[in-house]
């Protein structure tokens, strides 16, 4: 990344901030490291500095501060250039014009971000910015469509983190990130160095969902031809970067699956036992049972393919050897955040759904799993909760799985989202969590224009918190490799689905 957001120094006159104009979790984080004490004590005169570690004293470092540039949800905007964006600061550029990627509304931001700013970056141009109490600042940029600025502790999931040059601000290697803030103090502390930050890279846990994965006609054909890894080779580096990454497969493997030679539409489907190895060539972490062509050669594939999994340590849920398996909850506990996988099949065929004494996948009891979901969320979990639900070849899902997908969000899954999708669709909030009703496939053969297309959700997490989403749009080519979008191709996706959405 550039390192121009380095060079601008702060200004010579600019008064030391007190601790009323820093940000609140950075004064009690100050106070405990025994940095902030009364007035006129060592350690008192705390001043925000331009991240730039060569022209830091780092023995004068106390904290270390990430601010994130933020926009509503549904915009489809990814990003802007440093250089834009200071020169629009600066007044150097025009910022109240609609024409601009931000669209000629003010940047909010709280009093506090405004004063550590300004100090960092001079102040700003008199239309740039509005104040907004902390607390009203999401509420008025989703009403003025406006972007913001905010500590990375305000995050959730109704913000979409944008990119400055390309950066977040949230990978581990983004030191040189504009928006990380530096405060040291004027007075050497004599005391052991601790360093506070609001935010610790590798603390972050992030989980890929991914639509339907069915490994059968014109991609089990082209694996034939091209190899079995042949699906996953462009979206591999992406896939394996998740620290757990989740798939859909819907069909079993069988040993004594015939050819793959799609002469017809065939709806009966198996896939042949080699081509795990793409599942576990592209990192998958958990695999989803809840597809409705499990047990299309019968339950005995179904049981192999159990066997399969669990010797190649990949769990499953969602699916298993009868239904107490099924209705199981699959729990993860990763860089100190506890997850919890549920998944369900509402709408059969019944032959495919797991009984007392018979292997498929888990039936929707609503009753259960909203029970389940509030005792995972009594014990510390965050419950991820997946459908196999109606299909629709529309952006809007069927009203039935509304209701559902918004039940066990009151119940207190965080993250809803629906597996069964052939077709991309929508999104809404309930009760603080994110729902996707339909990703779309990831490796299956439907070449019809809007099938091509679908999304992998990459949910954020930190020590025990769900962040929000990060939406990546892929689109198939082949008939079995799927790829990142161009921006034209995400463009039209995102306007698309944000207007079918529930907001």
């Amino acid at each position: 990344m550039p390192d121009s957001h380095a060079t601008q120094e702060p200004k010579d006159e600019a008064i030391a901030l007190s601790a009323k104009g820093l940000p609140a979790l950075l004064v009690r984080a100050l106070r405990q490291a025994g940095y902030l004490v009364e007035e006129g004590g060592v350690g008192t005169v705390v001043e925000p500095t331009p991240w730039d570690s060569k022209a830091q004293d780092d023995d004068q470092i106390v904290a270390r501060w990430l601010l994130l540039l933020v926009a509503p949800f549904p915009t489809t905007v990814d990003g802007v250039a440093w250089s834009d964006f200071y020169a629009a600061w600066r007044g150097e550029r025009p910022w109240m014009d609609p024409t601009t990627v931000w669209g000629g509304q003010p940047l909010l931001m709280s009093p506090s971000t405004l004063e550590i700013l300004r100090k960092v970056w001079g102040t700003p141009a008199t239309e740039v910015v509005r104040v907004e109490p902390e607390e009203r600042i999401q509420e008025a940029a989703w009403a003025q469509h406006a972007w913001a600025i905010i500590p990375f502790e305000d995050l959730d999931p109704r913000w979409k983190v944008l990119k400055i040059d390309g950066w977040t601000g949230l990978e581990s290697d983004a030191k040189a990130f504009p928006l990380w803030i530096s405060f040291g103090v004027k007075t050497p502390v004599n005391m052991s160095q601790v360093v506070v930050t609001n935010y610790r890279p590798e603390h972050l846990v992030s989980v890929i969902l991914s639509g339907t994965t069915a490994l059968v006609r014109y991609t089990a054909l082209r694996m034939e031809e091209k190899g079995t890894d042949y699906p996953g080779l462009v979206l591999a580096p992406l896939l394996r970067s998740a620290d757990i990454l989740h798939i859909s497969n819907e069909v079993s493997f069988d040993p004594n699956c015939p050819p793959a030679k799609p002469l017809r539409r065939e709806a009966r489907f198996c896939s042949d036992p080699r081509y795990l190895s793409l599942l576990e060539f592209i990192g998958a972490d958990v695999i989803e049972l809840t597809g409705n062509h499990l047990l299309d050669w019968g339950e005995e594939p179904f049981l192999y393919t159990l066997n399969l999994y669990q010797r190649a340590n990949l769990p499953y849920y969602g699916g298993g050897a009868n239904r107490e398996e099924a209705q199981g909850v699959l729990k993860m506990a990763v860089k100190g955040t506890r997850l919890a996988f549920l998944g369900c099949n509402a709408v059969g065929p019944e032959a495919a759904w797991a009984t007392q004494d018979k292997a498929g996948a888990a039936p929707c009891d609503m009753e259960g799993l909203i029970k389940r979901v509030k005792t995972l969320r009594s014990e510390g979990y965050l419950p991820i909760v997946t459908f196999q639900h109606l299909e629709v070849d529309d952006f809007k899902p069927a009203s039935q799985a509304r209701y559902d997908f918004q039940a066990v969000a009151q119940a207190g899954a965080v993250v809803v989202s629906g597996s069964q999708a052939h077709f991309p669709q929508g999104f809404s909030f309930e009760n603080e969590a994110f729902i996707h009703y339909g990703l779309g496939n990831l490796f299956f053969d439907q070449m019809f224009y809007w099938n091509r297309r679908a999304f992998l959700d990459r949910h954020l997490f930190y020590e025990g918190r769900y962040l929000g989403v990060d939406l990546v749009t892929i689109i198939l080519e082949d008939y079995a490799q799927p790829r990142l979008m161009t921006s034209t191709e995400r463009e039209e996706l995102l306007q698309a689905a944000f207007s079918a959405s529930d907001w």
